[in-house]
């Protein structure tokens, strides 16, 4: 942590440093509460398990670190590469706000995070928030207005994203939000006017943001911990058509070669070139989704049956209590 003069001198005493023993700490935002202390938050290599924790540091404003800090948000990020965080102090509520990702081992990509603390470094909230097509989403730039609210600028993949949240940590209904203008802005600006509107920057230019469509999602303690069933559905195609009263088996697995693992649904046919499928399956998992015409035999299926899989071999990551729609494929006898 450096300090310096307003000419530029580095003060006295500067830079302070810490290093917890793990292999990497690094602050990536700072903050000064009305007292002169500074707070950084950044990251910190957990030597006892060897996992990527979020850290919250607070120093005097001599550079002396406060007792009992850091302190560790475990276990948000898999890997050196893949952080993004912003922070800032709410001065009349003698808060700090944070905004990062959350990563879990059952999701296969992060949530987006909004943490707040008191100034005795105790976490207050803690906000997630997980995108239903499980792409990942992060925080990257955070600004309050003047009523306190909390505006988040970052991405929910593959589009750049907007949330907004009132002073308590609650999520604004139909956030978070994508740009009308229906291409990414950079996700590391947000600014707030006195009308209390957010501008966010194309390359260096800024912008008044222009709500798009909210991005579907939902908000939850932690989302991707949670066992139990989700939904994966569909359209599977047959340009012949199917036969009206025919049986149609859908093959759920959690490996690409449909072994021992895999789960088959018999759905009846109607005589048109489509049939819709709702598979409820145990989740958290990621699946291997195909179909066949037909009852699905023991042995290797005559050639001239028609199958199918999704997307060639396309996994699909399923959490609990939320579904993957639009899985859809088509059969074919080759």
């Amino acid at each position: 942590l450096f300090k310096f003069a307003p000419n530029a001198v580095l003060d006295a005493g500067f830079p302070v440093s810490y290093q917890r023993g793990g292999g990497l700490d690094g602050g990536i935002a700072a903050a000064v509460d009305g007292s002169g202390n500074v707070w950084s938050a950044g990251v910190s290599s957990n030597p006892a398990t060897g996992k990527l924790d979020m850290a919250l540091w607070k120093y005097s404003p001599s550079g002396a670190l406060a007792s009992g800090f850091p302190v560790f948000w475990t276990d948000a990020y898999p890997s050196i590469n893949q952080f993004h965080l912003a922070l800032t102090v709410n001065l009349a509520q003698n808060q700090l706000w944070i905004a990062t990702q959350k990563s879990f081992p059952n999701c296969s990509a992060p949530d987006f995070a909004l943490l707040s603390y008191d100034l005795s470094g105790a976490q207050t909230s803690q906000n997630l928030w997980h995108a239903s097509l499980d792409l990942g989403s992060e925080g990257e730039a955070l600004s309050l207005d003047s009523y306190g609210d909390l505006w988040v600028v970052g991405e929910s993949s593959p589009t750049s994203a907007l949330w907004g949240y009132d002073p308590s940590g609650n999520l604004f209904s139909g956030y978070p939000l994508n740009f009308s203008g229906g291409q990414n802005f950079s996700q590391n600006s947000v600014a707030i006017d006195g009308a209390g509107d957010p501008w966010i920057l194309f390359g260096d230019i800024p912008n008044l943001f222009q709500p798009g469509t909210p991005i579907p999602g939902s908000s939850g303690a932690s989302l991707c911990s949670l066992t139990g069933v989700g939904q994966i559905s569909g359209v599977i195609t047959n340009p012949a058509g199917f036969i009206l009263g025919s049986t149609v088996s859908v093959i759920a697995s959690t490996n690409p070669f449909f072994g021992n693992s895999s789960q088959i649904f018999t759905l009846t046919a109607s005589s048109a070139a489509t049939l819709s499928y709702d598979l409820t399956l145990q989740a958290p998992a990621t699946y291997f989704i195909a179909a066949a015409n037909g009852v699905i035999p023991n042995g290797p299926l005559p050639s001239t049956t028609p199958v199918g899989v999704y997307n060639h071999f396309s996994p699909i990551p399923l959490s609990a209590s939320i579904g993957v729609p639009n899985i859809d494929f088509s059969l074919s006898p080759d």
